[in-house]
């Protein structure tokens, strides 16, 4: 699928779109079609082009540190939505077939993480495989706050102008068979501190997180919602989860929130609803990335359960939202 970003990135850099696409031999309408699903050979060529338009081998840097400011990335959501590194590596990981042309696959190690650019054949541009591993490093110093060096870079093609990413990295980019980054165990572990990030005001002032305020009020079902609110994007939906979120036994929560007159199922359900409509009315993500955003295995999972709720597909929905979704550019 081809990213989003393209059209607002070719402004950023000055090239024109159409000129873009006649260079890699693609259709000229090709970023207003919508979805589009890319071969890998295109993604390739549409890379190649834009590297001989850019001419500067740092734009994989500058590309990559700009992608928390892309009006709203699901990747990015999912990512500040999650504890740390690792469990942020895991998570964005679900993501990465639907973006391009290629997998992230996590392993854990003795002391640390590693992550793996997989799924791509031939010999991809150097441009690309430089940008997502700035990318994820620009995640990780971001939601943590703190600039620390990966314990390895690895990139199995030529990327441009290694000492400028040396730079960057604080440690060369080696060669080798795979291209991948490791984060040490002890920075793999540090808490994100993303609860006031600003892609949470895209929300409904009901559905934003207010961690700070869990302990004052009595009623459970507000502070359940919170925390399922917190942790749906990163995956964490789960009552055993919230309770440790809430420092209470599960038990605990289930029996106050019957003394409500509610149950743990319904209150995950209202949060997924209206997080579900925020995104269909005030968005234009794909349904696949909905379903991620929601926790939900896959995109026809997502579809059925929302028709099930209001009687309405998706697509219906979002036509009858009609002007009030947002616009990638605002």
């Amino acid at each position: 699928m081809l990213e989003r970003h393209w059209p607002r990135t070719l402004r950023d850099y000055g090239v024109e779109g159409t000129d873009l696409l006649a260079h890699a031999g693609l259709s000229p309408g090709l970023f207003s079609e919508g979805d589009v699903r890319l071969t890998q050979d295109a993604y390739f060529r549409l890379w190649r082009s834009f590297e001989g338009f850019v001419d500067e081998p740092a734009f994989p840097v500058l590309l990559g540190r700009q992608v928390e400011y892309v009006p709203f990335d699901p990747v990015v959501f999912a990512w500040i939505s999650c504890r740390n590194i690792e469990e942020g590596l895991h998570r964005i990981a679900r993501f990465y077939p639907v973006r391009g042309p290629m997998r992230l696959v996590v392993t854990g190690l003795e002391d640390g993480v590693r992550a793996e650019i997989a799924g791509l054949k031939d010999n991809p541009p150097g441009s690309l495989i430089a940008t997502e591993l700035v990318t994820v490093t620009h995640l990780a110093r971001m939601a943590t706050r703190f600039t620390f060096a990966p314990r390895r870079v690895v990139s199995h093609v030529a990327v441009p102008d290694p000492t400028m990413f040396e730079i960057y990295f604080g440690v060369p980019v080696e060669e080798g068979e795979v291209s991948g980054i490791e984060f040490y165990g002890e920075d793999a572990a540090r808490p994100f501190l993303t609860a006031g990030h600003p892609m949470w005001r895209k929300f409904d002032p009901e559905l934003r997180p207010r961690l700070s305020e869990l302990r004052s009020g009595t009623e459970m079902g507000p502070k359940v919602r919170s925390v399922i609110a917190a942790g749906l994007a990163a995956g964490r939906d789960t009552v055993e989860e919230v309770a440790e979120v809430l420092s209470l036994p599960v038990r605990s929560v289930h029996r106050r929130l019957r003394s409500e007159g509610s149950q743990f199922r319904e209150e995950l359900l209202a949060v997924r609803q209206g997080f579900a409509r925020h995104y269909l009315e005030k968005t234009e993500l794909r349904m696949d990335e909905i379903a991620n955003l929601l926790n939900f295995s896959g995109s026809a999972g997502f579809v059925r359960a929302f028709t099930g709720w209001t009687g309405l597909s998706p697509e219906a929905v979002r036509a009858q939202a009609g002007d009030g979704a947002v616009d990638d550019d605002e």
